[in-house]
């Protein structure tokens, strides 16, 4: 299993951070690879909420699920998926690191199956990984 984690610190209180990292609406002004999506389910967040998004990964375009699996405002999200077969758990964490001012972590888990390429994919896709993440917390420091 690869993992992948980043931390950036944010200009903006945490429930600020929090109300615009959880709002669906707003994933693709810093989701790296963030080829649109919508809202599978009745309710956009919380925990069952779920959303059908395509990843654009270089010059590949994939279909991603996503659901809400743990929901602790304004402090914790976590997210479960599938992106091509692979297995994804994402979590965002908010906390305070100062007047105005918020840490977020973000940490993705993925799980390649053997049908996949197993611990070698996953020793591939890693680095991907960690560079989409990258680029997405520089667009929500940018941001912030």
């Amino acid at each position: 299993m690869g993992e992948v984690e980043r931390t950036v610190r944010l200009g903006a209180e945490p429930e600020r951070v929090w109300t615009f990292v959880t709002d669906p609406k707003r994933f693709g002004e810093y989701v790296e690879g963030w080829g649109g999506g919508v809202v599978s389910t009745a309710n956009a967040t919380g925990v069952g909420a779920g959303y059908e998004w395509t990843a654009r990964l270089g010059p590949l375009s994939l279909s991603c699920t996503e659901t809400i699996v743990a929901w602790d405002p304004p402090r914790r999200v976590d997210y479960e998926g599938q992106l091509f077969g692979v297995t994804f758990h994402s979590s965002m964490e908010v906390a305070s690191a100062g007047p105005g001012k918020a840490e977020l972590a973000v940490c993705i888990r993925t799980h390649v199956p053997m049908s996949r390429g197993g611990a070698v994919t996953d020793a591939l896709l890693r680095p991907l990984v960690g560079h989409y993440v990258k680029r997405s917390v520089n667009k929500l420091a940018a941001a912030f």
